[in-house]
């Protein structure tokens, strides 16, 4: 576990490296996360300040069961220890 940010009993978070360009990359080029990364980041909603999102490399490698848990590793940090109110 390198530099882990968020730590949980199956995954951690840790923010993206120098190294992580290549897989990065390969993901990226995919027509499907670019279709999704264009609608994503047309908010029609000027309003909408901050987006929370994942990028996963492949669904069959990681089942939807980790989305909920990193989302629940970011909430508990917002609530517990930058005691927020709302997210």
């Amino acid at each position: 576990m390198h530099n882990a940010f968020l730590i949980g009993t199956r995954i951690y978070l840790r923010p993206l490296e120098r190294g992580d360009m290549p897989t990065l990359t390969k993901w990226l080029a995919r027509s499907e996360v670019q279709t999704a990364l264009d609608l994503f980041y047309r908010l029609p909603d000027r309003s909408a300040k901050e987006v929370l999102g994942f990028l996963l490399a492949s669904r069959a490698q990681t089942p939807k069961r980790y989305e909920a848990k990193a989302v629940h590793l970011v909430a508990e940090y917002a609530f517990e220890t930058l005691d927020m109110n709302r997210i």
